[in-house]
């Protein structure tokens, strides 16, 4: 099944950009190739393991941290669409 394509926007919120050592590189190429998945697979599993594991370490101040990145967030987009109604 395809994903759906996603709105600019979003998508530029939702890629990430990563530079590494080439030696780095070629080396989580091999673990993702012996996992069955990619690097990009990789670098998810990961995010999710360090989100679980401050959720867990303290719920409270990660959801603090977590309501401010939103609210920064919708603080971001509400500027640049009131940017663009004034062209």
């Amino acid at each position: 099944m395809a994903r759906p394509k996603l709105p600019i926007d979003q998508r530029r919120r939702l890629t990430m950009t990563v530079r590494i050592r080439q030696d780095l590189d070629e080396g989580f190429a091999a673990v993702a190739h012996l996992r069955g998945t990619t690097k990009s697979g990789l670098v998810s599993q990961y995010a999710a393991e360090q989100i679980r594991v401050e959720q867990e370490r303290d719920p409270a101040r990660f959801a603090a941290a977590l309501k401010e990145i939103k609210s920064q967030r919708k603080t971001q987009v509400g500027s640049k669409s009131g940017g663009r109604r004034s062209h």
